[in-house]
């Protein structure tokens, strides 16, 4: 039991130097939670915990790295950052690693959510929709 523990810590000390290895700013993970402990409470949604990290790092820079449990994920804290992963080079990043399950939850099945040939369809169809000539016509409608 004492080995098989020590190898658990070792295997998340091994994948918590991920952001490391490549130079991007993180704040230091706690075993076994990574950056999100608060998600073992109930009581506090899981946006409300990544609002509070964004208000934490945000002078960090466009993005930092944090670990949700022993998982690395970018989070990105500039808006024209973000516009350029998804706009300009969203062919790199089409799979976000987000579960979504559309029969219990319709809503996830957005393109945030969304993988794959079903997000690539669903993109071609909505792109043709949101130009900004579009959007400027729509936009008293909208507001």
């Amino acid at each position: 039991l004492a080995l098989g523990l020590l190898w658990l810590y070792q295997h998340f000390q091994q994948r918590y130097q991920f952001w490391a290895k490549l130079d991007v700013p993180y704040p230091e993970p706690a075993f076994p939670v990574g950056n999100v402990g608060d998600t073992l409470k109930p009581t506090i949604h899981f946006a409300y915990i990544i609002d509070r990290l964004y208000r934490e790092l945000k002078h960090h820079g466009d993005y930092v790295g944090i670990y949700f449990f022993r998982d690395p994920v970018l989070l990105v804290l500039s808006p024209d950052f973000a516009r350029t992963i998804l706009v300009k080079d969203f062919n790199y990043f089409v799979d976000r690693g987000v579960y979504s399950n559309e029969a219990v939850d319709p809503l996830s099945a957005n393109l945030f959510f969304m993988e794959g040939n079903r997000w690539r369809q669903l993109r071609a169809k909505l792109t043709p929709t949101f130009t900004s000539g579009k959007l400027k016509a729509m936009f008293h409608t909208i507001v």
